[in-house]
């Protein structure tokens, strides 16, 4: 470790990730997170454990949310990807949000960015919001354009 002004070895703070959200996805997550606070008080879910739930709960339809079908559509010559999933770039209405995913700890912020990776999403934050959607049942493509 790096030593610094005042002699003392500094210490490397480990910082959760981060992801950036749709504003609708982040209103519907804060709410969820205040309803929580609210009528759970101290058994409510930070940000990332709510992420980390709705992952493990829709993670059969996560895994193949990106994946390109390898035929293409009938009277089509290209193989299209799924237009449900969170593409890499968006235009967005409202700004995107950026949220700390706090509860997720260096173990599992690790196994996020390998699952983003293993399933075909495009980042880390196009996995959340869309385990996000999932989970509210955000369906629409509303904000995914």
């Amino acid at each position: 470790m790096e030593q610094g002004e005042s002699g003392r070895k500094a210490v490397r703070r480990w910082r959760p990730p981060e992801a950036s959200l749709s504003a609708d996805v982040y209103e519907r997550l804060h709410q969820v997170a205040t309803d929580e606070r609210r009528d759970l008080h101290s058994q409510a879910r930070p940000f990332g454990v709510i992420v980390m739930d709705a992952l493990e709960r829709h993670a059969d339809r996560l895994q193949s949310a990106w994946k390109l079908d390898p035929t293409p559509a009938a009277g089509s010559l290209f193989v299209r990807p799924a237009a449900s999933a969170v593409p890499r770039r968006r235009r967005h209405v409202r700004p995107p949000r950026s949220i700390p995913l706090s509860g997720i700890d260096e173990t599992n912020s690790e196994v996020l960015d390998k699952l983003a990776q293993d399933w075909g999403a495009p980042t880390r934050s196009a996995l959340v919001e869309q385990a996000l959607r999932y989970e509210f049942e955000l369906d629409g493509q509303d904000s995914l354009a």
